[in-house]
């Protein structure tokens, strides 16, 4: 029975203990030494957080189900820490030390963390203060390869079944509804919130993608997606499942077309699940032109997620390899990755839209829209997009859905709650903000955001978090924000006494990370108010669109 990932970790590592696992631009590891490092790693956790106690006993002794931050980097310390934290019997949570100072305090300060991992590739001072005990994996990463199924300081490595079975004796205690790991997203009060997502929900999330993708053993997993991204759980947890391996591409190469395509041709890798972003750089700069690589470049499966996909680019994507399978998948973090997904079965116009289509298995996908009474009902019918007003909100409901936001127990029951009409002793649902409506086949398309939240370079933005970090500048009386679809821009526009666009951009550097902060800055002397005297968006949006707003 696979009641947590670590399972398929241990099958593998026994039937194929030589077949390599996960390789970045500097090293590689197999499936034994995977799981090797793992055990290593979680028995050094477990003796750190467990006061002396033995740690033969597993993740059942005194610390379990608590976070675990591991500052990330583009290697496969990283991934091997997330296994080493599974295995403790704790949840991991990736920190990304290039975030602004302020906002990794903010969320080590929600966090608690009870131990932090640096698996940065060059390691050293931390680029916050923290309280926490700190494990150092970068400088201690090749005694723990050495390690084995023994403490380690207790000698080499035993065989694939002595290791299988010292793995299992480790996470003998742990159940599928526990915690695996944490994802910080955007918060509109200005305060991140963490995602908190079980074993169970993961295993759901890789049956379902075996079953409608059949991902081969020799699948080689492209990563492009910075693990504190969720797009990259499906790269590392589908690897695990079918025994195939992971590639993490390094950064630099999707600033390089040549480079990335020679990389993605002598790496083998014939799958990408990439954040819709990566493949529109990869089209723009026209990567896959004039192709010249040693070896051929075989693609299987392309497929993208984050945002709306434009047409035009995955037109030249197919162009290129037309006999690949090419996937839209859909979904927030709050619903482990992905609740439906589209696989591109005709040509489509420049000017259509890329379905998000149906829901994967053992997973609810339905609309709900606001009668008039104000309660919420199930759309009962084919919504045609013309019908704006009868567009619902997406809703999920299923094993996907996540256990709730950690330490935040009011903005988990705003967004995860019972079906209208149905007990609150029954499944809970995760309302996305989403509005969706469905064509004449069935399949369901994303409309807009029914909230203040945004998608922008694959991210999902809160809009009120940036406000709230506008709002703390100290000569900014008011600001507040907006979304330009077609340009996909951010615009700012603030009421001040003086325009100061640079000490603006200075001050949101060191609260929000690069792709959160505005492209466009507007002032203006005093901000509109609507009748319940509040900021008019509406209003300010279309002064913007008729250009009435000056940029300053």
């Amino acid at each position: 029975m696979k009641n947590t990932i670590l399972a398929m970790l241990e099958y593998h590592a026994e039937k194929t203990p030589e077949k390599t696992a996960l390789a970045d631009e500097n090293r590689k590891i197999s499936y034994g030494e995977y799981l090797n490092i793992s055990v290593a790693l979680a028995r050094e956790i477990v003796r750190k957080l467990s006061s002396g106690a033995d740690d033969a006993k597993g993740p059942g002794t005194e610390v379990r189900c608590r976070p675990v931050g591991v500052f990330i980097d583009r290697n496969i310390l990283s991934v091997c820490a997330f296994m080493g934290v599974a295995y403790s019997g704790n949840f991991y949570v990736p920190l990304d030390p290039a975030l602004p100072a302020g906002r990794l305090s903010m969320i080590l300060g929600e966090l608690s963390p009870v131990l932090l991992i640096d698996a940065r590739e060059i390691s050293g001072e931390l680029p916050v203060p923290v309280t926490a005990p700190v494990l150092d994996l970068t400088s201690g990463f090749e005694k723990y390869r050495s390690a084995g199924t023994t403490s380690c300081e207790e000698g080499p490595a035993a065989g694939p079944e002595d290791a299988v079975s010292a793995a299992r004796q480790l996470r003998s205690g742990l159940i599928d509804t526990d915690p695996l790991y944490a994802i910080f997203t955007s918060g509109s009060t200005g305060v991140p919130k963490g995602v908190l997502i079980s074993h169970r929900s993961v295993l759901d999330l890789t049956e379902a993608f075996e079953e409608a993708f059949g991902f081969a053993e020799d699948a080689v997993f492209g990563n492009q997606a910075p693990f504190d991204f969720d797009v990259s759980v499906k790269d590392i947890y589908n690897a695990m499942r079918c025994g195939g391996r992971v590639e993490i591409i390094p950064h630099k190469m999707f600033v390089m077309p040549a480079m990335l395509v020679e990389y993605l041709a002598v790496k083998g890798i014939n799958t990408i699940i990439w954040a819709v972003s990566a493949l529109r750089i990869a089209a723009d700069l026209r990567a896959l032109d004039g192709m010249n690589t040693s070896v051929p470049l075989c693609l299987r499966h392309v497929m993208f997620s984050g945002e709306v996909m434009p047409v035009k680019c995955i037109q030249y994507w197919i162009r290129y390899f037309p006999d690949a399978v090419f996937v839209n998948l859909y979904g927030p973090t709050e619903i482990t990755c992905n609740c439906t997904y589209y696989v591109l079965d005709r040509e489509f116009e420049v000017n259509e839209v890329l379905p998000i289509g149906k829901a994967f298995s053992n997973t609810r996908v339905f609309l709900l829209e606001t009668g008039e009474d104000g309660s919420r009902i199930p759309a009962p019918r084919i919504i045609p997009p013309s019908e704006t007003e009868h567009r619902g909100e997406i809703c999920v409901e299923g094993t996907g859905v996540a256990l709730g936001y950690w330490n935040n127990p009011l903005r988990t029951a705003e967004s995860f709650t019972a079906k209208p009409g149905e007990p609150d002793t029954l499944n809970k649902i995760y309302r996305t903000g989403d509005l969706g409506y469905y064509s004449s086949d069935g399949n369901l398309y994303f409309a807009a955001r029914a909230d203040n939240q945004i998608k922008h370079m694959g991210h999902r933005i809160e809009l009120g978090e940036i406000e709230a970090a506008l709002n703390a500048v100290d000569f900014i009386d008011v600001g507040c924000c907006f979304y330009d679809e077609k340009k996909e821009k951010i615009i700012c526009v603030y009421q001040a006494a003086r325009d100061e666009r640079k000490a603006i951009i200075a001050a949101l550097s060191e609260r929000l990370p690069k792709y959160m902060r505005p492209n466009k800055y507007l002032r203006i002397d005093r901000m509109p108010l609507n009748s319940h005297a509040k900021i008019d968006r509406r209003l300010l949006r279309k002064q913007y669109e008729e250009g009435g707003l000056n940029s300053k």
